[in-house]
């Protein structure tokens, strides 16, 4: 996972439904923070997602970061997050642009 996320231009990460009982996303997200400019990342989130966990997460995860990790030097740097309210993905266009945009970072 690693490899492939440090190689793509992009990174999306479907965080809906994400709780506490996910610590294999947890894992995942550590492993971004430490491996992955966080502005080439993009977060799908619903009114499923703990975010005040993913907050949480995401806080720690840069605590623990190794000193060779892209944020270290970015520390302004953050993820888009792209809340999912509709089903019928309505908010595709916006989905698409923040990955657009991450690409480009």
């Amino acid at each position: 996972m690693t490899h492939l996320a440090r190689s793509s231009d992009a990174v999306l990460v479907d965080l809906r439904g994400f709780t506490r009982q996910n610590a294999g996303v947890i894992f995942e997200l550590n492993t971004l923070v430490d491996a992955v400019p966080l502005d080439r990342v993009v977060m799908a989130t619903d009114d499923t997602t703990d975010a005040a966990f993913l907050d949480e997460t995401i806080q720690k995860a840069r605590a623990q970061m190794s000193p060779q990790s892209p944020n270290r030097a970015r520390a302004g740097a953050s993820p888009s997050v792209v809340r999912l309210r509709d089903r019928r993905l309505r908010e595709l266009p916006l989905l698409m642009t923040a990955l657009a945009r991450a690409a480009q970072a």
